[in-house]
Parts: structure tokens; C-alpha cells; sequence
């Protein structure tokens, strides 16, 4: 069969031969199956700093200004910052599983990145079970 390339992105090629993701390689002879994974939500010290900042300086803005609109709106802004912050450490993983253990290939904080990859790498599990003729 001839290798037909399914996905092909910067630093991502999936064929019906290899899957490539920056300097890992697989066979898809090799692969038994693929796993998108949403998870790895860990919240660092930033994000809640200024979660727990956003209320106190609501607190201070309005002991100084008397004004809740001001109040209100510095202490959002904090927490929609912090908010902002813990977002981007939401990761999605696709994970391969091959002879050994599942091992994590793929690992972004944008999920339609990962999906993709992950239908890709479905795809080219597909193909290798059912050739076309």
C-alpha cells in the first residue's frame, strides 16, 4: 500500500505509515490505539494570585474611590487576568498506545489542535485495519 498523507501542520505529519509530532515518531504498525485526553488542569501560582488579588483590590479601589463601578470593574479585570492566565495551562493530550505503556505524543492548550490530531491518527488506525484496493 502506498503511503497517503492524511495530516501534515508545522510541527505535525500523519501518514498511513508514520505518525511524526516534533522529534516523536511512531509506526502506525505499531500503534493499537489513540486517546484524546482532556486533561493536565493544573492552576499555577499566577493564576491564583490574581484570582485572589481581584476581590482585595476591589476592596481598596473602593475604600479610596467610594465608587462600586470602579471597584468592581479593577477587581474583574484581576480576576478575568487570572482566568485568562489558567486557561492557557489548560492542556488536551493525544496519547498512543503501542506495545508498552500509553505514551503522550501530542500535548496543547487548544483543543480543536489536539481533535485534529487525534482524527487524523484514527484515521490512519482506519486505513491500516481496512485497506482500500
Amino acid at each position: 500500500m502506498d503511503e497517503i498523507e492524511i495530516l501534515r501542520g508545522a510541527k505535525v505529519r500523519v501518514t498511513t505509515q508514520t505518525i511524526t509530532v516534533g522529534a516523536k515518531s511512531a509506526q502506525v504498525a505499531d500503534v493499537k490505539s489513540a486517546a484524546y485526553i482532556d486533561a493536565d488542569h493544573q492552576m499555577t501560582l499566577t493564576p491564583k494570585i490574581l484570582l485572589i488579588l481581584g476581590p482585595i483590590l476591589g476592596a481598596a479601589v473602593y475604600l479610596i474611590s467610594l465608587s462600586f463601578l470602579y471597584a468592581m470593574i479593577s477587581g474583574l479585570a484581576l480576576m478575568l487576568a487570572g482566568l485568562w492566565f489558567y486557561r492557557q495551562t489548560w492542556l488536551y493530550q493525544v496519547t498512543l498506545t503501542t506495545t508498552g505503556a500509553p505514551a503522550t505524543i501530542y500535548r496543547t492548550p487548544k483543543k480543536g489542535d489536539a481533535l485534529l490530531l487525534h482524527a487524523a491518527i484514527e484515521k490512519a488506525l482506519e486505513l491500516r485495519d481496512n485497506p482500500t484496493t
